[in-house]
């Protein structure tokens, strides 16, 4: 449910926008990006809460928050309420995952617990892979509210098993206690940037409250990373970036997020305001790039434990902005789908599995094993803060527009996607350092399963093929459970 809401929630913005219909695309926009940030910014630190407060303590409560707030998401009688509720249930979804993986981990011995993510990869692959249908489904039949209502009978069944299954809790007494103010400086940071980013179409670039939008969120990342300098449990480890494989490929993981959510969001606007798509056959139009990137996974895998992460994040990239850029010259106001869209939309799916499995995998095997589960954290934050920008920058630049002008707006949204997804690729010459022998591609099913329906389901393939040839190496073993 954590991971599947933000694909579900973007093919049914155009549905959740008709409800409100008197707010602008900047406001509408915050019912994904709240999330984003709610998400991001504590997930490190609810997984030292876990570690020190119990893991089925944390995941219990999450998944019972999570549940409350998918209620109060349905029935939200204003935009304000909608978005409120989206970030107690971005929280919620930061509480569950850590908390989850923890507890997961833990019922396996160290040869088994490799396999075990790959399986959970893969299960979370398929849903996921499908869930633009699924969502376009319900919502063409039952309304956008059934999206976050179809959450509560997940949350319910989950908690009531998990009380009988889960053994009590092991805390970790003594432990130092996470930077709570350090996550709220980086939510704030973030959020303040989207909101100048968000605004500067109808304020201005060079109005006042822009420019003081913008200021304050760089007050408050200095802060942030101040605070992660002398602080005993920092929300970002820094020491981590001292590797130059880690650095660049948290670097590149922003960019190129900003680049496909980006590309998400302003496809499902384009497919339903411009080619007038129902909600449905715009989910459908999604999953032919999301099936056949998974196809992708196993391949990239192999050539990054070969040839490191540099080259296979390069050509993942530009695979990724060669598909987008074709979209964008092809398509006009006229559908025709098999011509236009479908190769663009293939060579996307194919280029982001390719290029987040090496983004994934050399940001988590360039730390050092007793770190693994803090590098997945903060490299799983980093694209959901880069998903975030993405969306605010389509929205501001689709803010205002008219019939008129619609079809040369939605291009040029695409036009900064196709920068940010090239952009990405651009910084992967700078990794050379090579990935260690313990595999780029067992490491990224540890990524978080939101990215997308082809990354997913990628990860999982690639992940069960390294696990099975080398599950019983012993170099590699790391402490998942730290």
């Amino acid at each position: 449910m954590a991971f599947l809401d933000a694909p579900i929630v973007s093919v049914a913005l155009p549905a959740i926008h008709k409800s409100f219909v008197n707010e602008p695309s900047s406001t509408i926009a915050w019912v994904l990006d709240a999330y984003f940030i709610a998400f991001a910014a504590p997930l490190v630190v609810f997984g030292k809460l876990a570690d020190r407060f119990g893991r089925r303590t944390v995941f219990v409560s999450g998944l019972s928050l999570f549940g409350i707030a998918s209620v109060a998401c349905g029935a939200a009688p204003s935009i304000g309420l909608l978005i409120a509720a989206r970030v107690i249930q971005g929280t919620a979804a930061a509480m569950v995952v850590p908390a989850g993986q923890g507890l997961m981990l833990d019922e396996f011995s160290e040869d088994q617990r490799k396999t075990a993510i790959g399986i959970l990869a893969a299960i979370v692959g398929l849903a996921t892979a499908i869930s633009p249908a699924i969502g376009g489904l319900i919502v063409d039949g039952l309304g956008w509210s059934w999206i976050f209502y179809i959450n509560v009978g997940g949350a319910v069944a989950a908690v009531l098993w998990a009380m009988s299954l889960l053994q009590a809790d092991v805390r970790q007494r003594g432990a130092p206690l996470p930077d709570g103010l350090g996550a709220g400086l980086q939510a704030a940071a973030v959020a303040l940037l989207c909101l100048a980013i968000l605004k500067s179409s109808t304020w201005g670039l060079t109005d006042a409250r822009t420019i003081g939008a913008l200021l304050l969120a760089i007050a408050a990342f200095a802060w942030f990373l101040s605070r992660a300098r002398t602080h005993p449990a920092p929300v970002l480890d820094l020491t981590l970036f001292r590797s130059r494989v880690f650095a660049f490929a948290n670097a590149s993981s922003l960019v190129f997020a900003i680049g496909f959510y980006g590309s998400m969001i302003n496809g499902v606007l384009y497919l339903t305001s411009v080619w007038h798509y129902s909600i449905l056959k715009t989910g459908l139009a999604f999953l032919s790039g999301s099936l056949f990137g998974a196809f992708w996974g196993r391949p990239a895998g192999q050539a990054a434990e070969r040839y490191g992460p540099g080259p296979v994040i390069f050509i993942g990239s530009l695979l990724s902005g060669t598909g987008m850029l074709a979209i964008t010259l092809s398509t006009g106001s006229t559908p025709h789908y098999v011509s236009d869209w479908l190769p663009g939309q293939l060579a996307l799916g194919a280029g982001t599995v390719i290029t987040l499995t090496g983004l994934v995998g050399g940001a988590l095997t360039s730390a050092p094993p007793r770190q693994f589960a803090l590098a997945s954290g903060i490299n799983s934050a980093i694209r959901q803060i880069g998903a975030a920008i993405g969306v605010a920058l389509v929205a501001a630049i689709l803010t205002d527009a008219t019939p008129a002008n619609l079809l040369s707006r939605e291009h040029s949204a695409f036009a900064v996607c196709v920068a940010a997804l090239f952009a990405g690729g651009c910084l992967a010459p700078f990794m050379r350092a090579r990935v260690p022998a313990h595999s780029l591609a067992k490491q990224s099913a540890k990524v978080d399963m939101q990215s997308s329906p082809a990354v997913i389901a990628s990860s999982s393939s690639q992940t069960l093929h390294h696990l099975r040839a080398s599950g019983k190496q012993q170099h590699d073993r790391e402490p998942l459970s730290d």
